[in-house]
C-alpha cells in the first residue's frame, strides 16, 4: 500500500511539473502604434486539460531577468489564456476592444533584435520567443532561430499554438 501511495503521489507531482512546461508564450505585442509605455503585452496559453499555477513565474527580457513577476494565485485554466501587459494597458492599449490584462506591471520589450522567456519558480526557462538578429539577442530569449522583427502595430503569434522550439517556424 505504501509503495502504491508513493507511486500515485509521484505521478501527481511529476504530472504537475510536466504540465507547467506546456505553458507557451502564444503572442507578443512589442511595438504598439500609440505608445511604448503601457501598450506592450504578452499572452500565455495553457494547451493542457488541467489548470496550471503560474504564481511566481517571471518574464525575462533583454532589460531584466525579472521584468514581470506573476503574483500569488495566478493560474491559467485548461485551454485558457493569461495576459501580461505593461502598466497602463487598460487605458493605453492600441485598441479599446482588446482584452483586459490579467496582470499589469511596468515591462520593457525592445522593438527589434530581442526576446522574452517565461521562467518558472525553479529558474527554468519554460518557453522563449525571440525576434530579429540572434547575434544581438541574449541566450535563452529565443529558440533555435528568431522570428523576423514585427512591424509597428503587429504582434508575433504562434501558429496553431505550436511550439516547435524554433521561433522562425512557430
Amino acid at each position: 500500500v505504501l509503495v502504491l501511495l508513493i507511486f500515485i503521489l509521484s505521478s501527481i507531482f511529476s504530472g504537475f511539473v510536466a504540465a507547467s512546461e506546456h505553458v507557451i508564450i502564444n503572442k507578443v505585442y512589442v511595438d504598439p502604434i500609440e505608445t511604448e509605455a503601457g501598450g506592450e503585452a504578452i499572452e500565455l496559453f495553457n494547451p493542457t486539460n488541467q489548470t496550471i499555477d503560474i504564481s511566481g513565474f517571471t518574464i525575462k527580457t533583454e532589460s531584466s531577468n525579472t521584468d514581470a513577476t506573476l503574483p500569488v494565485n495566478s493560474k491559467i485554466y485548461s485551454n485558457g489564456y493569461y495576459l501580461i501587459a505593461d502598466f497602463g494597458w487598460s487605458s493605453l492599449k492600441d485598441n479599446a476592444s482588446w482584452p483586459k490584462a490579467d496582470h499589469e506591471e511596468a515591462i520593457t520589450l525592445y522593438n527589434t533584435n530581442s526576446g522574452i522567456a517565461l521562467v518558472n519558480k525553479n529558474l527554468e526557462i519554460i518557453d522563449a520567443v525571440g525576434w530579429g538578429d540572434i547575434a544581438e539577442i541574449s541566450n535563452g530569449l529565443y529558440e533555435n532561430a528568431a522570428s523576423p522583427n514585427p512591424p509597428t502595430g503587429f504582434s508575433l503569434k504562434r501558429i496553431n499554438f505550436q511550439d516547435t522550439d524554433n521561433n522562425s517556424v512557430d
